[in-house]
């Protein structure tokens, strides 16, 4: 069986396409997006569905970071039942451990880790196919959401003290 992610992750998709003048209907057949995932956002599609989507989108839109402006759109809304669960945790660590546990029920081509030194902590997202095409654009996506989750808990002037891209 493929690696399967939550609709969910189409959320604001067809609204960034128009944006760049593109007929996102086109995009979707041509990956073989199917309408029904557009309209139900609990279902399952395969991950690597949504990787050509991204790598699609960024070679029609000529736009290297549409990953980034997805996510930026996406926000928490990303992640679905589990962003509302991150939302209401009581603090941050237990929402990103919350994160670190049940990515799974989201994400199936996706390990986060957490570590916690002191008052740092680091996070780390990886792609169980981290050389399939659209890896580029998943990261992005993960990079905002983070940044916009961490911003919805903490603060609008939150800042990571860094970014590591391998």
């Amino acid at each position: 069986m493929s690696l399967q992610i939550r609709t969910t992750a189409l959320i604001g998709v067809r609204e960034l396409f128009i944006g760049y003048n593109i007929i996102p209907e086109r995009l979707f057949a041509d990956v073989g997006i199917e309408a029904q995932w557009l309209r139900d956002t609990g279902q399952w599609m395969p991950h690597q569905t949504f990787l050509d989507l991204m790598y699609r989108g960024s070679q029609v839109t000529r736009d290297p970071l549409i990953g980034c402006k997805l996510g930026r759109i996406q926000g928490i809304q990303h992640l679905g039942d589990l962003g509302q669960v991150m939302c209401h945790s009581a603090t941050v660590r237990i929402a990103l451990s919350d994160l670190t546990r049940f990515i799974h029920l989201h994400n199936q081509g996706a390990n986060v880790e957490l570590s916690v030194a002191g008052a740092t902590a680091q996070l780390t997202y990886q792609l169980m196919e981290p050389d399939y095409v659209g890896s580029r654009q998943s990261h992005d996506i993960a990079i905002m959401i983070g940044l916009v989750f961490m911003r919805l808990l903490c603060g609008e002037h939150w800042k990571p003290l860094g970014v590591h891209l391998a």
